[in-house]
């Protein structure tokens, strides 16, 4: 229950959480283990703002995304990254 507060509480301040996007990962990857799918989606798109342009949070929301069924985001995040001929085909279904 506690893990559960604390994590609520710093996904809904990203002035609380280092600017380190391996933090934000582990957190992310915290509330995934938690089962707060909310949490996950709100930590990735923040972690996403707050580190533009880096490969490892868009990946990280593309492979949320896909996970949750939203396979038409993931592919516009992966599309962003590198042009489509190289994403491996598994990847992009």
């Amino acid at each position: 229950v506690a893990a559960r507060e604390l994590l609520h509480g710093l996904s809904g301040d990203p002035d609380a959480l280092p600017r380190d996007l391996d933090a934000w990962l582990g957190l992310a990857g915290l509330a995934k283990a938690l089962r707060e799918s909310e949490v996950v989606d709100r930590l990735l798109v923040q972690m996403r703002a707050i580190f533009p342009g880096d490969p490892k949070a868009d990946l990280a929301l593309a492979a949320w995304r896909r996970e949750q069924g939203d396979r038409a985001t993931a592919r516009s995040l992966l599309s962003g990254l590198r042009p489509e001929r190289t994403v491996r085909e598994e990847v992009r279904r």
